[in-house]
């Protein structure tokens, strides 16, 4: 069983990696769409859907203040990307981008090269994790399981998943800019076709075994 855990939306995720039978974890755990295409919208976030649009309309015009930055508006969520933006213009930026989180009482966690505006709740990507690895029997003895990923934020998905099944398999796919020493994944690989070729070798023994 493969699963899809992004910050990206469900429907975006789907739009970019159309495969069969796949579970997509949306939002950082905020939604859910099934294989089916069912989607469904964690409960506890729903009543800050107008605090995350009054948010997205104070920062509709963020590139005046840091040009090339832009607002990603994913109903649920907000992320404001700066990695086109000049660097001198990114803690003014960052400023703004607090203050409106405050004001709206968002919650404000930081990726790379972006900065997240969620509601207040505790969801992310290892509670979304382990939600639905339980769902999928993936914790349960003899099974097993496989979490990858390139981003600060999966560390939460690392964190939690070893946390629950001590034989989880953690891997911080790690780029030029990463500092892999902080991650608390039990591997590190170095890109993502490393990480294409594990998969590979993984389907191929599973496959002979």
């Amino acid at each position: 069983m493969v699963a899809l855990i992004s910050g990206r939306s469900a429907d975006d995720v789907q739009r970019m990696i159309d495969v069969e039978g796949t579970w997509i974890i949306g939002n950082h755990g905020l939604e859910l769409r099934t294989p089916s295409g069912d989607l469904a919208m964690t409960a506890e976030a729903r009543e800050y859907e107008p605090a995350v649009a009054d948010a997205a309309r104070s920062l509709a015009r963020i590139e005046v203040l840091a040009p090339g930055a832009f607002v990603e508006d994913k109903r649920w969520s907000l992320s404001i990307h700066y990695r086109m933006a000049d660097p001198s213009v990114v803690p003014a930026l960052k400023q703004r981008t607090s203050q409106v989180a405050r004001e709206f009482g968002l919650r404000e966690m930081e990726g790379k090269m972006i900065v997240e505006l969620r509601p207040p709740v505790h969801i992310d990507k290892g509670t979304a994790a382990v939600a639905l690895a339980d769902k999928l029997g993936a914790l349960d003895d003899g099974a097993s399981l496989l979490s990858a990923g390139d981003d600060r934020t999966d560390e939460d998905a690392f964190r939690a998943l070893r946390a629950i099944k001590a034989g989880a398999v953690t891997v911080r796919v790690a780029t030029d800019d990463d500092d892999s020493s902080a991650t608390v994944a039990e591997f590190v690989l170095g890109s993502p076709d490393e990480i294409r070729q594990l998969l590979v070798w993984l389907v191929a023994r599973r496959t002979h075994a």
